[in-house]
């Protein structure tokens, strides 16, 4: 049986932080890393419009989750804890170049929070 192998991972928490991260590439530490049963999705992030994958929490409107995302600076796009990766050929999650990273952490927005400061977000279209 093969071991499922460390993804290098952006995440996105509730709380504004963000940062890479290593995860292994099986379902329960995704869980595990957003707070709940995963949903994958690709959104186009930053100037470029690049396409990534990400997983995020697929109940996570319905648990009052904190934004995480935004579409234009303003209208939430996904709630929870995200990890953004990109998709092989197949698919399959695959782990981010250093390009990749360079690219999503300049995508990040700080923008007001609701309850007060300022708070990190990911722009994404």
């Amino acid at each position: 049986m093969l071991e499922p192998r460390d993804l290098t991972a952006y995440q996105v928490k509730e709380d504004g932080s963000h940062g890479v991260i290593a995860i292994k590439n099986d379902l329960k530490a995704l869980q595990e890393a957003v707070g709940g049963y995963i949903d994958i999705v690709r959104r186009r992030i930053g100037p470029e419009e690049r396409v990534y994958t990400i997983v995020c929490d697929e109940e996570g409107l319905m648990k009052k989750r904190a934004f995480t995302a935004v579409v234009a600076g303003h209208k939430i796009a996904l709630v929870g804890t995200l990890l953004v990766l990109r998709a092989d050929g197949c698919g399959q999650l695959a782990p981010l170049s250093l390009d990749d990273i360079d690219y999503i952490q300049t995508s990040m927005y700080h923008i007001l929070a609701p309850e007060g400061g300022h708070k990190a977000v990911l722009g994404v279209l």
